[in-house]
């Protein structure tokens, strides 16, 4: 899968949990123990997804140097086309284990000078989409 394609499929995800996590708001049920906890893994797959977006319009700008680091998301960075909240929190699941390689580039991918300068300048890479 080609990254504009795999950009794309990471807003599908990124939608899909959005909209679910406002209609837990909108039935009033935030007040329950068990959809709290649901909202706040919605909350942590969004900001992940939206890191994965991001760290990978920047891995396209900095291609030599990341492959050179053996910190390639887009190597790695396997998606389908998901349709539920369920199936897209199962892929958060599988993208956040912390002995994955996906996880493991995003967490040493400010090892790169380069890209660590450029996440100096710009924090709002963490915190929303491009």
């Amino acid at each position: 899968m080609i990254v504009d394609k795999k950009l794309h499929t990471l807003k599908q995800y990124i939608n899909i949990l959005k909209q679910s996590d406002s209609y837990i708001e909108n039935i009033g049920l935030v007040n329950d123990s068990q959809f709290k906890k649901n909202s706040m893994n919605i909350d942590i797959a969004i900001n992940y997804f939206t890191i994965l977006h991001n760290f990978l319009i920047i891995e396209r700008m900095f291609s030599s140097i990341v492959k050179l680091s053996n910190k390639e998301l887009n190597k790695y960075l396997e998606l389908e086309n998901l349709t539920s909240v369920g199936s897209v929190l199962s892929k958060f699941n599988e993208l956040y284990d912390v002995d994955g390689k996906v996880r493991f580039a995003v967490e040493t991918f400010d090892s790169i000078e380069e890209i660590r300068i450029l996440l100096t300048k710009r924090g709002d890479v963490y915190d929303k989409l491009m």
